[in-house]
C-alpha cells in the first residue's frame, strides 16, 4: 500500500502540511520526525495523529544514533527533509543555533541515510529530497532578472547562509557518494498553522486586535508568495516524479510588496468587520514604520518555470484568494481577542461574493 516516507520537521509548518496532504490525498504512510521545539504545532497534526499510515517520533536529528535507529526500524521508502531553523531575526539573534540545526543536522541525515541507503534499502526509487528557499540566492537586485536553479548562491542572513551551507552538503553527498537526492527551492509559504511570528499571520492578529502593525524600513521589500498547500503537491510531486540530482523553483505567481499585502489583509479584515458587526475600522492606521533590519534583502525573485514545464505543476488558486482562505483560518482556530459584544457563530465568515471597489471579497 503506497510507499513509506520519513519527514523531517513533520510538526512544523510546511512539513505538517506535507503530512497531511501525504495521509488526505495519497495512500502512502508517513513517518514523521520533529523534536517539537519553538518552531513545531502539535495542533497541525491533530487531523491524522491517529491515522494507521502515521507514526511519530520526538527526536533531534543532531542525535546521530537514534535517528539511525528510526531509519532502519521504519525503512523509508523516501526522506523529505524539512526540518530547519527559519527565521531571518532569529538567526541574527543566534546564528550558532542555525549552525547546529541546518548544517550539522543535515549532515547527520545524510551520513544517516548514505549508509542506510547503501547497506539497507534495495529500492531504486528512494530518494533524500532537500528543502531549501529562494532566499540562498541573495537579493534580486535586477528585478527583470529571476533566479533560475542554476544562479549563483549570494545568501546574506545566518539563516540563508546555513540553508545555503546544508544545500551544498546535499549536492556533495549526492555527487561523491551516488545518495539519490533533489532539492526544491520555496519562495515566502503562507497558509493555516504557521507561526505568528511570520508576516502575515502576525499582521492579521494584530490587525484583529487593533495592535501595532510593524513594517520594516518602508515596506518596499518585495517577494513572491506562495500556498503552502500548493508548495507541499509541488514538493510531492518532485518526489515522486523527478529524477535523482534535479533542482526545483517553486513559486506563485505574483510579486508583491510587502506593504501591499499588509494592506491588502487590512482591507479584507476590515471588510469582515463591517460585515459582521457593523463595526467601521481602519486597520490601515494601525501601521507604525520601524527601523529596517540588518541586511535585509529588497527582492526575492525566482523562476519556477522548470517544475511547471517538467513535472507539470501549477498552483490551483491566486494569492488572493489564498489569502482569504488563510485570514478565515486565523479567524476560527486562533486564540484571537474578538469583539466580546456580539455573539460570534460558526457561519461568521460565510459572506457571499460581493463587489467594493472594484476588488471581489469573499470572505
Amino acid at each position: 500500500m503506497g510507499e513509506k516516507f520519513l519527514i523531517t520537521g513533520g510538526a512544523g509548518f510546511i512539513g505538517s502540511a506535507f503530512c497531511r496532504f501525504l495521509i488526505n490525498k495519497t495512500n502512502n504512510k508517513a513517518v514523521i520526525v520533529d523534536k517539537f521545539s519553538y518552531g513545531s504545532n502539535k495542533n497541525s497534526l491533530s487531523t491524522i495523529k491517529n491515522s494507521k499510515r502515521v507514526k511519530i517520533y520526538a527526536e533531534d536529528l543532531c542525535e546521530y544514533e537514534a535517528i539511525k535507529k528510526i531509519l532502519i526500524k521504519e525503512n523509508p521508502d523516501k526522506i523529505i527533509h524539512f526540518a530547519a531553523e527559519t527565521h531571518v531575526d532569529h538567526s541574527i539573534e543566534n546564528p550558532k543555533k542555525f549552525f547546529i540545526n541546518n548544517l550539522l543536522a543535515t549532515f547527520n541525515l545524510l551520513e544517516i541515510a548514505r549508509h542506510y541507503y547503501k547497506t539497507y534499502h534495495k529500492n531504486k526509487k528512494f530518494l533524500f529530497h532537500h528543502v531549501s528557499t529562494d532566499e540562498v540566492f541573495g537579493d534580486s537586485f535586477d528585478q527583470s532578472v529571476k533566479s533560475t536553479e542554476s544562479s549563483a548562491y549570494l545568501p546574506n542572513s545566518p539563516y540563508s547562509a546555513t540553508k545555503a551551507g546544508s544545500d551544498h552538503l546535499v549536492r556533495a553527498w549526492g555527487k561523491t557518494f551516488c545518495l539519490p537526492v533533489t532539492i526544491s527551492y520555496s519562495s515566502n509559504n503562507f497558509g493555516s498553522f504557521q507561526a505568528n511570528d511570520k508576516l502575515i499571520p502576525k499582521v492579521i492578529k494584530n490587525a484583529i486586535e487593533e495592535k501595532t502593525i510593524p513594517i520594516y524600513g518602508d515596506g518596499l521589500q518585495k517577494r513572491n508568495w506562495i500556498y503552502v498547500d500548493d508548495n507541499v503537491s509541488a514538493i510531492y510531486k518532485i518526489a515522486t516524479k523527478s529524477s535523482a540530482g534535479e533542482k526545483y523553483n517553486i513559486a506563485g505567481i505574483n510579486e508583491i510588496t510587502n506593504i501591499d499585502v499588509v494592506k491588502m489583509i487590512c482591507k479584507k479584515i476590515d471588510y469582515y468587520f463591517l460585515k459582521k458587526y457593523k463595526i467601521l475600522r481602519q486597520s490601515h492606521k494601525l501601521i507604525r514604520f520601524v527601523n529596517d533590519r540588518v541586511a535585509h534583502d529588497k527582492v526575492y525573485s525566482i523562476d519556477s518555470s522548470k517544475i511547471r514545464k517538467k513535472l507539470k505543476w501549477n498552483e490551483v488558486e491566486n494569492f488572493e484568494s489564498n489569502l482569504e482562505k488563510t485570514i478565515k483560518w486565523y479567524f476560527e482556530n486562533s486564540d484571537l481577542d474578538l469583539p466580546k459584544t456580539q455573539e460570534i457563530n460558526s457561519n461568521y465568515l460565510n459572506i457571499s461574493k460581493t463587489k467594493e471597489n472594484g476588488n471581489f471579497l469573499n470572505i
